[in-house]
């Protein structure tokens, strides 16, 4: 029985097999053939359930996205872009952070963030006079000793002159203000008749440097122009021969004022009872005046007579003799009588006088000054400060914000910038609430980093106690050196030694003792067995030495500026009456002060010189200073440029003190500030001296027998601008106006730089403070904050203020140079000079040939021509002689040359004999030599011919002439050939320069340049409409001073692309070199440089970061924002990454979907690849 099942049970089983294999057989036999291989490499293989396929592997790292701020358990799916096999997501949340930042920017407009700022309204905020009806009278001064009919007045800058003119005595008369601006202290100077141009002159005005005074006169109805030598000096007055009538806007004028640059002129038309307004193309220069409009005043004042005007133009101030009031106007745009309109404000002055002339303010404008003729006297009131937030208009939002100045408190009303004052401010200084600077960075391109450059501070010049030791020059030719000085440009220096001889040497850099080498002596026993002290005029043709031997001081005439060899004795001036050792002496910059310190009583004494520098004129001033409390062997003496500091060696404390004049050059002012030790460098100290900006101070002594070097003002400094900035209890309150950034430096003394990068920090670019997009960037929690974790994974920070690599973000950037624009002097700067007084010392031209291979100098004193050549092109500093070629046989005043455009041909101007022209064997080589070929005589049209130049192919050549004062055009039939010429035309150039030497082209003749040697000496450049046409020629208004190198330029010549200019003179007997280029800042770091910063506490900035500023909290609790376009550095959040089945889950319900669950409240930025 049981055996029989058993086979029962395997035969079924058999027969279930049997029917599995035969269904699966039946589908292996339903199923395709696989696809083929060939093509589908990195492919996978499919299939739908019935045919199998090759599919590609999806790759797109960016399938999907999604950011959303979920709630708790809150689910959302994200559809991706292609199907995946396995989604890889990656998630990142936000959390909430106060005062700190990650590395990504996103825009963003709450007050939480970061600002950055493009634009704001053009406030202002500072101190200035409030309404004229607030004024008070405090003093008055009378004039009627000097003038019975007072008409007009001026003052001076500062408030120390103050002028008067009258039609009684047609005369200026001048007084003199011990304390500016202060009528009490008023006394009688001088007086200057215009009685010649007008015998009833209204009113006076000054430029601003008082080298200019105009005079508005009745009799013939117009504005006359005077020079004067010395600014608001009446007794160096000269009339110009300059007028310009107004009688067609008014026969009766009376007042008359300018604007701040002189390109605006208004006179008071007493007839018309207005303010007529006059246009000036030229800063104070009335030939170029012309009318361009009036405004009415006759419904406040009939019978007007006298005009003002606040510092910017907005204010307007009209009086008159009819009613005897000040009126004020408002002109919306500054200096246009056109915009003005009555503020319904005046202020009578009918109670001191009845009979009004004039008015008059100081530069911040709380104090007015009347003129009465009642009482022939000036009345002076103050008027109480107001501050001041500009003519701009706020936004709406700002209007209950709290401005917090120096100590007050105001809050604004309106939005154009009312406001009422809840606590008076302590003082009226500029105000520059919470101190904070600004930044940018320095790519080093030598070290190859970025780093903190040290900035020269304006504010440092002459300034002892930031001084620097630097290097040091050894003075073997005098054993015991004593006093020392420079010449104007610093490229000569002469010290003065117990030897009884003055030693000079040439610098070839200016004021760099590194480049200093000895050139000649000139011994001065005759007259001095013990000098001590050597100035110079500014010239250098007149020198003085002070000496104990004669206890005087010596006078020499040197005939040749600063060249000592060809000093002659003049004259002495005893000064044993003050002190019989006499150790060092110093003058005033016209040389009518002359100073002497002694170590008899420790004192610095103070002479007049009647004329200049003329020691036979000088009388003792009965004014000394005694320095015995700072040292009791004083032996070097020295001023700032203005006089408004001193400076004494003191040998007993081995140390330069340091002294303030309140009035520049009165010693009886003079308190001391500081001193600074030269021990380390110096034990026996002796003479001191300053370059021109007091950036550089020099100190000789007798124990090291050198002279030592000091750097004075390097700083690492902001970049110029530090924002004012309204503070309150909350951040939302906060501004600032970055169109008047002001503070402790001036508005405008420096620059701020952004690196600014578009391409990941490929390339960099710049935007400066000039370019209009100035931003701004801050931190709301009250300091600058940086992640110190480089790679900026986790919440470390650290204040800033600690931070070295602060200065890897900075500074400027130091940028790639462009040469933009060429033949443009406007940009020469100075690069370096050529000493060529061992073969010339009298340099009157010199040209170049085409390569810059070689130049040529036309010299009076070897009335030769020398050449040079260059082992590099157009580098003068590189500059080898090669010989000379005489031109003596031709004439003995030789002065401009020229080539033709192959160098066969030489051309000299002879000042007797006009134009010579040469043949050279061998182009641009006088060593052939040349052979003299012909003449043309100029004499026809200037007995004093001096610069030649050709235009290329040699038709047409131009002379300058100083007889008067022209350049003039020939056409020459035959090119280059002078026999051929023939005068065309003439253009004067006097209005620049009366003594014209050399002249240039461009290559294509629209631009023309002559250079002068009247002061200052200047290259100026002219405009040429039709190329070589000066008929077609006009003055473009551009200029370069070149005096700090040359005072008597000769010679001028460019390169062949006008980028580099060459000037010759009689002054240093040197060639110096110019580059007219502009230096551009444009992508000069990359991200491997960035990257490359060696600086322990360099942060590696993300790859995102496109804006790298900074700001440094210097001191204060709070640092300014605006209310600018606003830019979010992550700010308010931090991203962090999300954990998974902590902060979310995710699902992948399909191919094309990735679904997320937020576990927890979150901010989930989720990416799918």
């Amino acid at each position: 029985m049981s055996n029989s099942r058993d086979i029962a049970d395997s035969a079924a089983t058999i027969n279930f097999i049997d029917t599995v294999t035969s269904n699966v057989q039946t589908q292996i036999d339903n199923v395709d053939s696989l696809p083929g291989q060939s093509g589908n490499t990195g492919k996978f293989l499919t299939t739908n359930g019935s045919a199998a396929s090759w599919a590609t592997l999806v790759t797109d790292p960016t399938l999907g996205t999604l950011t959303q701020t979920f709630a708790s358990g809150q689910t959302s799916t994200i559809s991706l872009t292609a199907n995946v096999l396995a989604p890889v997501v990656t998630v990142t949340k936000e959390v909430s952070q106060s005062g700190s930042t990650n590395n990504t920017w996103d825009v963003n407009s709450t007050s939480q963030n970061y600002t950055r700022l493009d634009s704001a309204a053009a406030t202002t905020l500072d101190w200035a006079g409030d309404s004229v009806n607030n004024a008070s009278f405090v003093d008055s001064f009378s004039v009627a000793s000097q003038e019975a009919t007072p008409r007009g007045m001026a003052f001076s800058a500062d408030g120390t002159k103050m002028f008067v003119v009258g039609d009684s005595g047609d005369d200026v008369n001048e007084y003199a203000l011990t304390t500016g601006f202060d009528v009490s202290t008023a006394s009688f100077t001088d007086s200057f008749s215009v009685n010649a141009q007008d015998p009833l002159p209204k009113d006076v005005a000054f430029n601003t440097d008082g080298t200019k005074m105009f005079i508005v006169g009745k009799n013939s109805d117009t504005v006359y122009a005077y020079t004067l030598t010395t600014g608001f000096d009446v007794s160096t007055a000269s009339y110009s021969s300059v007028s310009f009538s107004v009688a067609a806007q008014d026969t009766t004028p009376e007042g008359l004022a300018f604007n701040t640059d002189g390109t605006r002129m208004f006179i008071v038309g007493y007839a018309g009872q207005d303010i007529n307004e006059y246009a000036l193309t030229t800063g104070f220069d009335i030939s170029t005046a012309s009318f361009t409009d009036s405004f009415s005043v006759a419904s406040q004042e009939t019978e007007p007579t006298g005009v003002a005007f606040n510092s910017n133009g907005t204010k307007m101030f009209v009086v008159g003799n009819n009613v005897d009031t000040v009126f004020q106007y408002t002109l919306t745009t500054g200096f246009d009588v056109s915009t003005a309109s009555y503020d319904s404000i005046s202020f009578s002055v009918a109670s001191k006088d009845n009979v009004v002339m004039d008015i008059e303010f100081n530069p911040t404008g709380n104090k007015m000054f009347i003129l009465g003729l009642q009482n022939k006297s000036i009345y002076e009131y103050t008027i109480p400060l107001a501050l001041q937030l500009g003519t701009g208009s706020f936004a709406a939002g700002d209007v209950g914000k709290t401005v917090e100045a120096n100590s007050g408190v105001f809050v604004l009303t309106a939005t154009t910038g009312t406001y009422v004052e809840s606590t008076a401010p302590s003082s009226y200084a500029q105000v520059a609430s919470g101190s904070w600077e600004m930044y940018a960075v320095v790519y080093n391109t030598t070290d190859g980093d970025l780093e903190l450059s040290s900035v020269i501070d304006p504010a440092s010049g002459f300034d002892a106690s930031t001084a620097v030791y630097l290097q040091n020059f050894s003075v073997s030719q005098e054993p015991d050196p004593q006093g020392l000085t420079f010449n104007t440009d610093g490229t000569k220096m002469y010290i003065v030694g117990m030897s009884s001889v003055v030693n000079s040497y040439v610098l070839s850099t200016a004021f760099d003792l590194s480049t200093a080498s000895f050139m000649r002596s000139f011994y001065v026993n005759q007259q001095e067995t013990q000098p001590r002290g050597i100035a110079f005029n500014p010239d250098g043709t007149k020198m003085l030495i002070v000496g104990t031997a004669q206890s005087g001081v010596h006078e020499y005439t040197l005939s040749t500026g600063f060249n000592i060899s060809t000093a002659s004795f003049v004259d002495t001036k005893s000064v044993s009456s003050q002190d019989g050792n006499p150790l060092d002496l110093a003058f005033n910059a016209n040389g009518t002060k002359m100073f002497i310190v002694g170590d008899n009583n420790n004192s610095v004494y103070e002479y007049a010189l009647s004329t200049g520098f003329d020691v036979s004129t000088a009388s003792y001033s009965s004014v000394s200073f005694s320095v015995s409390a700072q040292d009791t062997s004083p032996s070097g003496l020295s001023f700032s440029t203005d006089g408004t500091k001193m400076f004494v060696v003191g040998n007993a404390g081995q140390d330069v003190n340091e002294y303030a004049l309140s009035t520049g050059f009165d010693i009886s002012t003079a308190s001391f500030t500081d001193a600074f030790s030269v021990a380390s460098q110096e034990t026996s100290p002796r003479g001191v001296a300053f370059n021109t900006d007091g950036f550089k101070m020099y100190v000789t002594g007798s124990t090291g027998v050198d002279v030592n070097q000091y750097t004075l003002g390097l700083k690492v400094s902001p970049s110029g601008y530090q924002p004012v900035h309204t503070t309150a209890s909350t951040d939302t309150q906060y501004w600032t106006d970055i169109n008047s950034m002001t503070a402790n430096q001036a508005a405008g003394s420096g620059n701020i730089y952004y690196a600014i990068s578009t391409d990941d920090r490929t390339t960099w670019g710049i935007v400066d403070n000039t370019s209009g997009e100035r931003d701004i960037v801050r931190n709301n929690g009250g300091t600058w904050q940086y992640n110190s974790n480089a790679t900026y994974a986790s919440e470390t920070w650290a204040a800033g203020t600690t931070n070295t690599e602060l200065a890897t973000l900075a500074q400027a950037m130091e940028g790639a140079t462009t040469t933009s624009p060429a033949w443009n002097v406007s940009v020469s700067e100075f690069v370096d000079s050529y000493d060529l007084s061992a073969n010339e010392t009298q340099p009157r031209a010199v040209e170049w040939n085409n390569d810059g291979s070689k130049y040529f100098i036309v010299g009076g004193t070897g009335l030769d021509v020398g050449q040079y050549g260059v082992s590099t092109n157009f580098d003068v500093s590189t500059s080898t002689y090669e010989g000379a070629f005489s031109i003596s046989a031709q004439g003995g005043n030789p002065r401009g040359m020229c080539f033709n455009s192959d160098g066969t041909k030489m051309f000299i101007v002879e000042l007797t004999a006009g134009v010579n022209e040469y043949a050279l064997p061998t182009p641009f080589t006088v060593g052939g030599p040349p052979t003299y070929t012909r003449s043309f005589s100029l004499s026809s049209q200037d007995s004093t011919p001096d610069g030649i130049a050709f235009n290329a192919d040699g038709t047409k050549m131009f002379i300058t002439g100083q007889q008067n004062d022209k350049v003039y055009e020939y056409a020459l039939s035959t090119g280059f050939n002078v026999s051929t010429a023939s005068f065309t035309d003439g253009f004067s150039v006097a209005s620049q320069d009366p003594i014209p030497h050399a002249l240039s082209f461009s290559t294509d003749g629209t631009t023309m340049f002559v250079v002068g040697r009247t002061s200052p000496a200047s290259v100026y450049q002219y405009t040429l409409s039709t190329g070589f046409d000066v008929s077609t020629a006009s003055y473009a208004s551009i200029s370069f001073n070149v005096s700090s190198q040359e005072i008597y330029p000769f010679g001028m010549a460019f390169n062949s692309d006008g980028t580099k200019l060459f000037i010759v003179g009689n002054d240093g007997d040197d060639i110096n070199e110019y580059n007219v280029t502009v230096t551009s800042f444009t992508n000069q770091m990359d991200k491997t440089q960035l990257d490359a910063v060696t600086d322990p506490n360099h942060i590696v900035l993300g790859n995102d970061l496109d804006l790298a500023i900074v700001l440094n909290l210097t001191s204060g609790a709070t640092v300014p924002s605006s209310n600018g376009v606003s830019i979010n550095y992550d700010a308010n959040v931090l991203n962090k990454g999300a954990i998974l089945g902590t902060d979310y889950d995710y699902d992948a319900p399909a191919q094309n979907k990735v679904q997320i669950t937020a576990k927890a409240a979150n901010n989930l930025k989720i990416r799918v690849l």
